[in-house]
């Protein structure tokens, strides 16, 4: 499986990234910690993402397959890294895989291995030239995040990056929630569900959707997901819905742009890419880049930023990989 040849260091972030010792983990010369069934309260991080690493078969439209490293942890951890946030990540995987996190260690993320007898795989077919239409298929799973394997790690932001059903239970997030967490999800992690036989992925209602967006103070989806959740076409009136579920920021994505229901207002705003090149993590950016200017903005200040994240990573493949102000340019050209 090949790595990027993109990724390179960043001596600022690198140094910004807490020193981890302790005689219940294992650390490995890549500054990897293994989990072992102990937890230790780490240096505070701006924004970690929790969820699967994943080896990643995509066919894009018109072209040959390709094998990448990826998943929703993948994607965000290195846009939020690169835009300067302090960065770890938390990905139950197989320990013998460790490898594949490599372009993130050289980003300055910090990885939490919880290990799995075997590392997730999945399936991407670009069936039109807008991207739009997609098969998935997701042949191996590490398993379900439970509570007690989960690092005592204080951030900012929690985000549970998932790809799909048994990633993350009802309990887990109930869980972390208790533990103060201000916590997001992507929905995908319960909408997708795979055929146990056929490993064919299925876009299904989630019978206790409105359980799992009452515990979380923001939301990742898109607007395929969001017409399954709620039945309502148009994204406006879908995100007044799950709004009322109790969730009070959510952040939605569709082919033109993105929309942010916060404060009881939606705001829109438009993507400006040229190509369509990166649209396998699209969601995931947006979100990882909403996420980071959140940190310090509003949320209408925030989905600016998070447009214009998108929108220069729309026009290349794999994760992101520009600068603050290639972004800081986007948006003075909008």
């Amino acid at each position: 499986w090949p790595m990027s040849s993109r990724a390179k260091p960043r001596d600022l972030v690198a140094k910004r990234r807490p020193h981890l010792s302790h005689k219940n983990f294992v650390r490995s010369p890549l500054r990897f910690v293994t989990l072992a069934g102990s937890s230790i309260t780490m240096n505070t991080f701006d924004i970690v993402f929790a969820g699967h690493t994943y080896r990643d078969r995509i066919t894009h439209f018109g072209h040959e397959p390709e094998l990448v490293v990826g998943g929703s942890l993948m994607y965000g951890s290195l846009t939020a890294a690169r835009l300067g946030a302090r960065t770890a990540i938390v990905s139950k995987m197989a320990e013998a895989d460790r490898d594949l996190l490599s372009e993130m260690e050289s980003a300055g993320i910090t990885a939490f291995i919880i290990p799995a007898p075997i590392t997730s795989e999945f399936e991407v077919i670009y069936r039109s030239e807008d991207a739009e239409d997609r098969e998935f298929r997701q042949p191996k799973a590490a398993g379900c995040l439970q509570l007690a394997e989960m690092p005592d790690i204080k951030t900012r932001f929690l985000h549970l990056a998932g790809n799909a059903l048994d990633e993350f239970s009802l309990e887990l997030i109930e869980g972390l929630k208790q533990k103060g967490y201000t916590l997001s999800l992507d929905i995908q992690a319960f909408v997708r569900q795979p055929d146990a036989e056929s490993h064919q992925m299925h876009f299904l209602d989630v019978p206790d959707k409105r359980e799992i967006v009452a515990q979380l103070d923001m939301l990742k989806l898109d607007i395929t997901e969001s017409r399954i959740l709620t039945g309502k076409e148009e994204a406006e009136p879908a995100l007044e819905i799950i709004a009322d579920w109790g969730c009070p920021e959510i952040v939605l994505t569709r082919t033109d742009g993105v929309l942010v229901r916060a404060n009881g207002r939606t705001h829109f705003q438009p993507f400006t890419n040229r190509g369509l090149d990166g649209r396998n993590g699209r969601g995931d950016t947006t979100f990882a880049g909403y996420m980071t200017r959140r940190l310090t903005h509003s949320p209408e200040e925030s989905l600016l930023f998070a447009a214009a994240v998108a929108s220069i990573k729309l026009e290349n493949r794999g994760p992101f990989n520009g600068t603050l102000g290639q972004v800081e340019e986007r948006l003075q050209a909008r």
